[in-house]
């Protein structure tokens, strides 16, 4: 999720402001406080799934892959 949100900004902002868009996707994610503040959303949005009970099965396991669980 955080890498299609990076990806999707990366593709207009950065060159639109003269930056080499590899280097400042690098940068970007480099910045503690963008990942902590990503990883945040993401325990809160998976915490309601889970208590909804829409996370689960295969669902946890590709979860777990993607280092989201």
């Amino acid at each position: 999720m955080s890498v299609i949100h990076m990806r999707d900004s990366a593709s207009d902002a950065h060159p639109a402001a003269g930056l080499h868009v590899d280097q400042a996707r690098s940068a970007a994610k480099s910045i503690r406080h963008y990942h902590d503040t990503l990883c945040e959303g993401r325990s809160k949005t998976i915490e309601f799934l889970d208590e909804v009970g829409l996370v689960g099965g295969p669902s946890r396991l590709l979860l777990r892959r993607a280092h989201i669980v």
